[in-house]
This record gives structure tokens, sequence and C-alpha cells, in this order.
């Protein structure tokens, strides 16, 4: 940057003079109709000044003709335009004074005052325009993508993909990513990987000085991705020339960021990338927690305040008078606190096998792999054995609100024969409490009330000894002796010459 001699400042020049230094070359472009239309003079004038004296991005310079004439140009046809000129009055490394004097005017006529003259854009290198949304919505997957070929499918198939490699391939790009990014040409995707190099080597520090593969901090991540964009940008401006000035191709309009630039948009893909891989770089360490899950510790390399176990206080590595010991270990896999290893156990044996086992300190649930490496491998054999078990209790109550109960005793008319006795039986069991009965009423039969069980609750039921528990849950007639007062005789019905097995107890005639 050079600063502008004052004698530049105060001359004036006429319309000829702009006309003169266009040296009768055009730039054509097509108009919001879709017809060609040449861009006059005086505007000529202006792109050729901006080009030539501010130090902008091709696409910058683009933006700024926009908001004069509402024509568009890309910044590959600007940047070819202003080389040709250049080339064809044979001054491609300094103006004359008288040229350099019409264009600094012509750019005041137009409202834009230079501090400093800027670098000529025909000494950056061509840029080439990416394929970006005008307008994206962060966290929106239905919005358009950010870039032509970066959705959410690729984006979990490049996360997958280095999910399957060592972490270190964070720091480079994904085979998917090479591809997709192509099209920006070979410059800005060298950039980009520099800028991910750079950025892989401060986040493995990050990771070092966190103890014990800790989980990262968000805003620490959040800033370091920061950090490194802007070294990105600092870069590409040093090839491409001034990309952004406050802001101007980033401005976020109701939640959208508005993309301006092919420059800005790469700024926001690599964070995207960036972003993407903190995610797996989280896993990887959780899946390090989980592996080591945790770790014994000595006391004597514990601080003071942390020489006693956190649940029952007592000192670790002391021998009680008991004759116990216990022994420090360090959670790796959540909160990192010390904790004594049979207060642990005893805390986490307490809990059925259905409650959840969390950690004393931070309530985190811990996984499988810490509960086996805790108690050991027979810990694992006695959780599938449970799991194996059916809820006998939860079937038979579903089964009951399937079907519904008939304990209505049955009309002599239609009783059922009892079958004949077979020469094995099923040991019987003790007699459960019979249900609640109406009292006969003396002018009628005896009639068995159904009973309206609460809703959503059934009988347990244990299959090798509650026979009886089948008349509630089965919709058919039972056949049960009945005492001299006509009552049911449930007591008798064990020794009823009727079937043997509690699964044919209540089969129809």
């Amino acid at each position: 940057m050079a600063d502008i001699p004052c004698n530049l400042l105060v001359l004036r020049r006429s319309s000829r003079t702009i006309e003169k230094l266009c040296n009768g070359v055009q730039i054509k472009t097509h108009d919001s109709d879709g017809d060609v239309v040449t861009l006059d003079p005086w505007y000529t004038g202006l792109l050729l000044a901006l080009s030539h004296c501010t130090g902008w991005t091709a696409d910058y310079i683009a933006l700024e003709i926009k908001k004069v004439t509402g024509l568009e140009f890309t910044a590959e046809d600007i940047w070819s335009f202003h080389g040709r000129w250049v080339m064809d009055r044979g001054t491609q490394v300094e103006l004359s004074q008288g040229d350099l004097q019409a264009m600094l005017w012509v750019l005041k006529q137009e409202g834009f005052m230079l501090p400093e003259l800027g670098r000529p854009l025909h000494m950056t290198e061509k840029p080439i325009s990416g394929s970006f949304a005008k307008f994206w919505t962060p966290r929106t997957p239905n919005e358009p993508t950010l870039y032509e070929g970066y959705h959410s499918v690729n984006r979990d198939l490049i996360t997958e993909y280095l999910n399957s490699k060592p972490m270190s391939y964070v720091g480079r790009f994904a085979p998917l990513e090479e591809a997709l990014t192509m099209d920006l040409g070979p410059t800005v995707q060298r950039l980009m990987k520099e800028t991910m190099k750079g950025w892989w080597v401060s986040m493995k520090i990050m990771v070092k000085e966190r103890p014990h593969f800790r989980e990262l901090n968000s805003r620490d991540s959040v800033g370091l991705i920061i950090d490194h964009l802007q070294d990105y940008a600092a870069k590409y401006q040093a090839i491409f020339g001034i990309m952004e000035e406050n802001t101007m191709f980033g401005n976020i309009k109701g939640g959208s960021v508005e993309i301006e630039s092919t420059g800005y948009g790469v700024k926001i893909l690599l964070g995207l990338m960036l972003a993407d891989r903190i995610k797996v770089i989280d896993r990887f360490l959780r899946l390090e927690r989980e592996r080591i899950c945790f770790e014994h510790v000595n006391s004597s390399n514990l601080p003071p305040d942390s020489k006693n176990c956190c649940v029952c206080q007592d000192p670790l590595d002391v021998e009680t008078p008991e004759g116990t010991l216990e022994k420090g270990i360090r959670l790796i896999i959540c909160c990192h606190q010390v904790i004594g290893e049979n207060c642990l156990k005893e805390w986490l044996s307490r809990s059925g096998s259905s409650i959840r086992k969390n950690c004393p300190n931070c309530r985190f649930d811990f996984p499988m792999c810490f509960l086996v490496k805790l108690f050991g491998e027979d810990y694992l054999m006695k959780e599938n054995s449970e799991e194996e078990e059916p809820d006998l209790e939860n079937m038979i109550v579903v089964e009951q609100q399937r079907e519904p109960v008939d304990l209505v005793s049955p009309s002599p008319d239609r009783s059922p024969e009892p079958e004949p006795a077979r020469s094995e039986r099923s040991p019987a069991p003790s007699p459960a409490p019979s249900p609640v009965l109406r009292s006969p009423s003396p002018e009628m039969p005896f009639v068995q009330t159904p009973i309206a069980w609460p809703a959503g609750w059934g009988p347990a039921i244990d299959p090798m000894d509650d026979m009886l528990g089948s008349v509630f849950t089965n919709t058919v007639h039972t056949h049960i002796p009945r005492g001299a007062d006509g009552m049911p005789d449930f007591a008798a019905a064990w020794s009823y010459g009727g079937p043997p097995r509690a699964d044919n107890f209540m089969t129809e005639g």
C-alpha cells in the first residue's frame, strides 16, 4: 500500500479524460432480462479505478459496481478485463501520473475516498468463483446447502470416514472433501489444507493440555477455529486482494448469512469442516475414556483435599481397624473424581438391574464396559442371564388386558366334563387366597361375580408355584368343586380328580 500524493487529489478531470483513460475498451454483461448490455465509459473508468487503486478482490469490486449500476459481473470477468487493459497500454507496473489522477478523481466523484493506494488487481492471482448459496442459514437441513455438494449426507459420510481412521486424520482432507473443493481451484484448496493442518497442530496441544482425555471445552474449540479462519483470510488476501471490510461479505439478515464473495464462502465452508472435526475428536476422546474407564491412584500423589473418599470420607490407602483398605480410583470416564473402589462397588450394587447405574458424584450413567472392568467379566454374564429371564408378570398383565376375564361359574348344563386323570401330576402349590365372592341368594343358584381389577394392575404369577393364577388370566370357565354351602372349595381343587397339570387346569370340556 502507498500513500496518495496530495497533488493528485486537487486536480479536476473531465469526462473526456475518463474516456481517454478507458482507451476504447469495453466490458459487457447481461441485465436482469438476459439482454447483453455494455458498461458505459464513465462506469468503465470507475471499474478500472477500483481495480487499479483499491487493492480489493475482484469479488469486492463486482459488488461495488453492482451497487452503482445494477449490473452483475463475475470476478473472473473483472480480473480479466483489467488485466487486458493493462496489457494493451503496456504499463504493467505503474501508471502515468495523469492516468492515476483521473482514476482518483472518478473514485472521489463516486464517493470512494482512499486513505492509500492498494495493490493493482492484475498483480493478484486470477480468482475462481465457487458455487455458494446467496443466503445460508446454519443448522437448517432443509435450506439450500452452503456449497454445492456439501449437504448433510456428504457431511455424514465425511464424518464416518474420519471416525474410521486414527485421530490424526482430522488434520487432512477426506477424499470426498478433496473432490468437492476441486472446483475452487488449486490455490484455494491449498489454503484450506494449510489452515486445517495448522488448526490440527494447535488442537493437539489443546487435547494434551486436558488430562485423561477430558472432553473439549466448546468455547475454547470455537475460539481456536475462529483464530485459524482469520489466518486463512490473511493468506487469501495476500494472494487475491482485500476480501472484506467490516463484514461486508458476511452480513447476517434474519438468521441467515449473506455470502457475496467466494473468499468469504470458503471461510464459512472451512469453519464447518473444522466444526465437524471437533465432533470426531470428542468421539475419540469419549471412546478413550470408555476404554480406560478408571485408573487406580496413590493417595500420596493426591492433594490434601482429595485423600479421602468423596462418598464415605474414609482415608484412602489406610487400613481400617476391621482390616479393610480403601483403594482410590479416578473416574476417567466422567468427572475424574477420586473415589474409593469398594465404596463405588457398594454404591452400584444397591441399585437393581432395572435402575441406571450412575456416578455418585456427577450422575453420569456408567456404560457396561465400565461396570465389567470394575466388577469383572462375571458381571456381564450375570447381567445377560438377568436380561434373558422373561418378565412373566408383565406378560400376564398384558395378556389380561388383551382378553376379558370370565370368572362366572358355568351352568350345570354346560359344565365341561373333567379330563381323565393322568399318571403324572405336577406338585400342588399352596392354595392362593380366594377372591371376594357375593353371598348366594336363597332364591337363585349361586353366581360368582366377576372381579373388576384396578386399571393397569394384574396379579403376579409364578408359573412353578401358583397354578391358581391361571384362573384369573384365562377366558375359559372354571370347574371347581363346591362345598356344602355351595361356595367353591379352592382347597379341594388340588385333589379334585380333574386335570393334573396347571396348563390344562383351565381347558374347556
